[in-house]
């Protein structure tokens, strides 16, 4: 089976999740991309590659500082060490460069995986 690439999480996805859980599947890097704030320019954002609990999907996501803060404060700024690791979000509705629109955010909590995850 081979999963679509290039898909990352957003607000939106979280919010419609049932069980907000995923599991860091991959050392986390960070790349160049787009800035959405500006037009032309580039930004250096951390890639965390996951995999959410509730589907088993393979997904990127891009951490707002906040959620790096917390992961840090959790296991550590060796960003090797949060591979394996399972984390939770929570989904915000709040105001984006004049829009309203959700956000996720990593909650401030150790998980545990279950004893008979299949990831």
């Amino acid at each position: 089976m081979t999963q679509a690439e290039g898909i990352s999480i957003s607000g939106e996805l979280v919010k419609n999740l049932k069980d907000k859980r995923f599991i860091v599947g991959a050392s986390p890097c960070y790349k160049e991309i787009d800035d959405l704030k500006n037009a032309g320019q580039k930004v250096r954002r951390l890639i965390v590659a996951v995999v959410i609990y509730e589907n088993r999907a393979v997904m990127d996501y891009y951490p707002n500082k906040k959620s790096i803060k917390t992961m840090v404060n959790l296991y550590g700024a060796e960003m090797d060490n949060w591979v394996g690791k399972m984390f939770e979000w929570k989904a915000v509705e709040q105001d984006f460069l004049g829009m309203t629109k959700w956000v996720a955010y990593v909650k401030d909590a150790k998980i545990d995986i279950p004893q008979d995850a299949k990831i």
